[in-house]
């Protein structure tokens, strides 16, 4: 069982909303697919900026919660396989914005994202 990183467009948002943590895995900005993350020769030090820290799901959660007292949570739906994520202040601000995600990570993904954008 391993963490799920989360995505690219995720990674892009906490990057412009301040996340800045180094993490074993980032983005290039020309690249979709996570990578380790390893600390280049001084020429190539603009190639560090382009890059996007690639944190697990829960790390990034844990960011927001304790650096911007947003608070996100994953449910079951009755007992189906759908998932919807809740974030009052997400939902305080777009109360019919779609929750559902066919998995828990796809729907913390998506929570991520909706909290993210009210920073």
């Amino acid at each position: 069982m391993t963490e799920q990183l989360i995505s690219f467009e995720t990674a892009v948002l906490a990057k412009e909303k301040g996340f800045d943590l180094k993490c074993e895995m980032c983005f290039l900005s020309e690249e979709n697919e996570p990578q380790p993350f390893k600390n280049p020769a001084p020429s190539m030090s603009n190639k560090i900026e382009m890059a996007y820290s690639a944190p697990t799901q829960s790390l990034l959660q844990k960011w927001l919660r304790e650096i911007h007292a947003i608070d996100i949570w994953v449910e079951r739906y009755n007992s189906t396989e759908r998932f919807y994520y809740q974030c009052p202040k997400v939902h305080d601000i777009h109360p019919h914005l779609n929750h559902w995600g066919d998995t828990y990570e796809e729907a913390l993904e998506k929570g991520l994202q909706q909290a993210l954008k009210l920073i």
